[in-house]
């Protein structure tokens, strides 16, 4: 019976993310950050705490008995994971930089490019306040998506504390403040009239709601800088700024903006925020996201990181640059037995560098070859008595159809 929410990849999509996957972690080590793998399998206490996210994210967490009959769940995202760790292992060094690619489960709604079995790639670095932290993870990211292709990638940043700094000056609550960001981070997805219904049922007055929306979709960053005076928010816009300064003198502004109601809905954040997205594309979700954290727990750390999920690009990917590869590697047919001589040659190649597969299945030449054809390898070699005894191999070129006998000495 089918899930809704995972899929298994075949043939192109799996090269395809097997690519992905290598230009991430490759670009991720040249940065300095070591490959970390945590477990799947988490308590629902260190899920649903105060570091996990809220009760947004426990809705969505897949649960599980243990037969002790303890409460498991499976990770929601990469960083609760990472807190986790932190507070076990109190000397890794500071700054502590990790790098993980990993499987995630929410059990939420499912669209193009959002599924509930994903794949996210995460970077963090843990151990410093410098604001040279966000910039190197937003360069990092903008510069594999160049590598990649993706030039028309869009990555807008705010700072948490613009933020709660405005909604707290509007006269809502702080012990709101929390639920009302959380609603907020819907601007970009629903219709503004959704979004003030939910903030009215969150005790938000209509007019608060109204003026509050209306600031964080209208005003610019110089005016709500002007508008919004409290130290909180001055102090994320000095933040924004010096963050925005490095970017420039790096070239790397022109790909980002500010949006005053970006929010990531994760309560663990607590200061720069930013989000990924590619322009004219038909996938909506965000290609990369992440921001400046607190680590919760015994180990009081401040870190910073951004995930790029996987599923997404790929389907990004897909969508804008794929095209089916040109045929390669090399096809191995023994006939009449002679299999010592055909591993003989294909392990030679391989050691060339080049991609082999031998013949496993007894049947006829032509199935042989119909077989080498739907693999997409390039060449059909066929390895027989006349080969061995006069050391050469038949290869047959299938884009072009030529034949070719090439020499190899098999003694």
């Amino acid at each position: 019976m089918k899930i809704k929410g995972v899929r298994d990849y075949l043939k192109d999509e799996g090269d395809i993310r097997d690519y992905l996957k290598e230009v991430i972690i490759s670009n991720y080590k040249k940065y300095g950050f070591k490959p970390v793998e945590t477990s799947i399998l988490n308590s629902m206490e260190v899920l649903t705490s105060k570091y996990g996210g809220g009760d947004e994210i426990a809705k969505e967490i897949y649960s599980v008995k243990e037969q002790g009959e303890r409460d498991l769940g499976l990770r929601f995202d990469l960083t609760v994971p990472l807190m986790k760790l932190l507070n076990q292992n109190k000397q890794l060094g500071k700054p502590f930089k990790r790098c993980e690619i990993g499987k995630v489960f929410r059990n939420g709604d499912v669209k193009k490019g959002r599924l509930r079995e994903f794949t996210q790639c995460d970077a963090d670095i843990v151990g410093t306040t410098d604001i040279t932290a966000e910039v190197e993870l937003i360069v990092m990211v903008l510069n594999i998506f160049n590598k990649l292709g993706l030039e028309d990638v869009e990555l807008y940043y705010n700072n948490r504390k613009v933020l709660e700094g405005i909604i707290l000056e509007n006269g809502i609550d702080i012990e709101k403040a929390e639920d009302v960001i959380l609603t907020i981070d819907k601007l970009e997805k629903m219709e503004e009239d959704s979004v003030l219904k939910e903030l009215q049922g969150k005790g938000v007055e209509l007019e608060t709601g109204e003026k509050l929306i209306k600031d964080l979709k209208k005003l610019n960053k110089e005016e709500l800088k002007e508008k919004y005076r409290s130290q909180l928010v001055q102090e994320g816009f000095d933040e924004i700024e010096k963050i925005k300064n490095l970017l420039e003198a790096l070239g790397k502004i022109g790909k980002c903006k500010f949006s005053a109601s970006l929010a990531r809905g994760l309560n663990f954040y607590d200061g720069l925020i930013y989000e990924a997205f590619v322009k004219n594309s038909q996938i909506k979700s965000s290609i990369a996201a992440g921001g400046r954290y607190s680590i919760i727990g015994e180990s009081k750390e401040t870190a910073v990181g951004i995930s790029i999920g996987l599923d997404v690009l790929a389907e990004v990917y897909k969508e804008k640059l794929f095209k089916k590869e040109k045929r390669n590697g090399y096809y191995i047919i023994p006939v009449g037995g002679y299999v010592a001589e055909s591993f003989k040659l294909a392990e030679r190649l391989r050691y060339d560098g080049e991609v082999v597969e031998l013949e496993m299945v007894k049947r006829s030449i032509g199935k042989s070859f119909k077989a080498c054809d739907n693999k997409k390898y390039r060449y059909a070699v066929v390895i027989g008595e006349d080969e061995v005894k006069n050391n050469y191999y038949t290869c047959k070129d299938l884009e072009t159809g030529e034949e070719t006998k090439e020499k190899f000495d098999y003694y």
